[in-house]
């Protein structure tokens, strides 16, 4: 896992050249998938996909809603754990004239999450965010980032457990219209 995020963080930088120029302005919209699969997590396999919408409602600036489903191997109590995600989200991009854009943002939600032997419940998810998209195009870019989620409940698998929060790197997809 930390071979390939330096590897990929390596890859977003080495194309920074000044060949094409995303329009991140005002009234620009973009549809995007991200995710993340682990076939050794916690309990089995884990994955994450996440699509989203959004608006720049300023040069640089996006709001939007996004929607989450997550799985997670075998929980605690025999079943595997499911978590579904709905929420918004806003993100500042950094244009800095390359193919590389540096963005942070924050997420916020609510998660309803349900295992076997009737564990079952929701929770409000919030959290930081910061990633880097690399442009293969004008308006196609793959992104880049890590989370760090909050909940005000134990929602999130972990080793001998669950806990309120959790930090993850995602990978995904954008296309601006």
């Amino acid at each position: 896992m930390k071979i390939s995020v330096v590897l990929c963080i390596l890859l977003l930088f080495a194309g920074s050249a000044e060949c094409l120029h995303p329009n991140l302005g005002k009234g620009m919209r973009e549809i995007s998938v991200q995710g993340f699969w682990d076939p050794e997590g916690a309990y089995g396999t884990e994955f994450d996909l996440t699509g989203a919408y959004g608006l720049f409602i300023a040069d640089k600036l996006e709001i939007g809603a996004l929607a989450s489903y997550a799985y997670y191997g075998d929980s605690d109590e025999g079943a595997a754990l499911r978590i579904w995600f709905m929420g918004g989200f806003f993100e500042y991009n950094l244009d800095l004239g390359m193919l590389t854009v540096p963005y942070a943002g924050f997420e916020t939600g609510y998660a309803s999450y349900s295992a076997g032997g009737g564990l079952y419940g929701g929770a409000v998810v919030y959290g930081p965010k910061a990633g880097m998209k690399y442009f293969l195009s004008d308006n196609v870019a793959v992104d880049f980032a890590f989370k760090f989620m909050m909940a005000n409940d134990d929602i999130f698998v972990k080793r001998g457990g669950y806990d309120n929060s959790k930090i993850y790197a995602v990978f995904g997809i954008r296309a601006l219209f």
